[in-house]
């Protein structure tokens, strides 16, 4: 007897039912798209508008009224300034700010320093700060942690790892508007991840660069509409979270949590955004445990350079509608309306989180695109939220 084709038939049935037994959706509970059966995520996740009121911890000293990276290791936090200041970052305390141990370089220079990661062997600094658009000398240094020691001030050489991007072709300066400035990065495995700090269209992109010194081509792998410029990044693996800080055009600072993602797709998992309530320049950021991030932020004008902390538990969720009394947008400024494929808010202010909500209060869409693709959802009519506050209604017929 011939049992090849049963075999076969077996494998075909089993393989149907684990297609089958595969669904793809939202498998986060604290989404308000949650779907129970979902296997697979696929990315769609839809959060409500979540705020927090970070708690300041200390202020910091003027050596880092700059302070533009955080980074953890060993349950010590060191932070550096930018350009303008020395080549020399600092460990400080948690508690009060103030400067434990200074770590200087003497091939480093500090060109635009604005981030700290680290691996279980080196810390990196990177060199990578780029306003104007027109730097061709982006580096990447790195110290070995052994090297840093107790003492209260320290001297040492680095490694360099050099980097440009392939696709930038045009490196005329265009200051604070062009898409090759970088303030964020982190390491895993044998990369070093970069994300853009985009002045254009507020999105950040993803590079990865090798750890090796040398000179290397970053190499692109995605990107993600943040609304508005990303300043720093954490990565934790015991968690598989990453967290992005930055701040908006109107200077309002945003953190987001990326979670669920698999491998290094860190735009493919639940992606949600927590507005901070503060204005100034967020820029340094570093996960403490399974609840809380420590943030820094510059000093300017009144705001004074300081950390803060971060608490999950302590999100202010807002299910729904939401009225916002500060500012309401006038109505009408929905085009076309009834809508077929897609709609412009002509009364969106450039880069303000838009939401359709249906009459069951689920957040449908959520976009920071003035124009917003329909296509997908069912006729009806939605409300339209900007940043949480009611706007318009507008008719959906395909």
């Amino acid at each position: 007897m011939n049992l090849k084709p049963f075999f076969l038939f077996l494998l075909l049935l089993i393989s149907g039912q684990q297609m089958q037994a595969q669904i793809s959706g939202c498998p986060d509970s604290k989404a308000l798209n949650y779907n129970a059966a979902a296997t697979i995520n696929d990315g769609s996740c839809l959060y409500p508008y979540t705020s927090v009121t970070p708690v300041q911890r200390c202020l910091l000293p003027n050596l880092l009224l700059e302070s533009s990276g955080l980074v953890m290791h060993h349950g010590k936090l060191f932070s550096n300034a930018d350009s303008g200041n020395p080549n020399t970052f600092y460990r400080i305390d948690t508690l009060t700010g103030a400067i434990l141990q200074k770590i200087s370089t003497t091939n480093g220079s500090n060109n635009d320093w604005e981030e700290l990661s680290g691996d279980s062997t080196f810390v990196y600094i990177g060199d990578f700060g780029n306003n104007n658009g027109d730097r061709t000398n982006l580096k990447i240094y790195k110290m070995n942690w052994n090297q840093i020691g107790t003492a209260n001030t320290v001297t040492n050489t680095v490694q360099a790892i050099a980097f440009y991007y392939p696709d930038q072709t045009d490196f005329t300066p265009h200051s604070n508007a062009n898409r090759f400035d970088c303030e964020a990065m982190i390491c895993r495995g044998d990369s070093i991840y970069l994300f853009s700090k985009d002045w254009v269209n507020y999105h950040t992109r993803v590079y990865a660069v090798s750890k090796q010194a040398g000179n290397h081509a970053a190499t692109y792998l995605d990107s993600f509409d943040v609304g508005g410029l990303i300043t720093g990044a954490s990565y934790d693996s015991l968690q598989n979270k990453l967290v992005l800080i930055g701040y908006t055009k109107a200077g309002l600072s945003f953190l987001w949590e990326l979670t669920d993602f698999k491998g290094v797709q860190f735009f493919k998992g639940n992606k949600r955004r927590i507005e901070l309530g503060f204005v100034g320049q967020t820029e340094g950021v570093a996960i403490l445990d399974s609840h809380r991030v420590v943030i820094s932020n510059e000093g300017k004008s009144v705001i004074h350079q300081k950390l803060s902390i971060v608490d999950d538990r302590n999100w202010q969720v807002v299910n729904g509608l939401r009225a916002v009394k500060k500012k309401i947008w006038k109505a009408g400024s929905i085009f076309p309306n009834p809508c077929r494929v897609s709609f412009r808010c002509m009364a969106k202010p450039p880069h303000a989180l838009m939401q359709l909500v249906d009459a069951m209060g689920r957040v449908c869409i959520s976009s920071y695109s003035d124009e917003v693709n329909v296509a997908a959802i069912p006729n009806g009519t939605y409300s339209v939220l900007i940043d949480g506050a009611l706007i318009d209604k507008v008719l959906v017929a395909h």
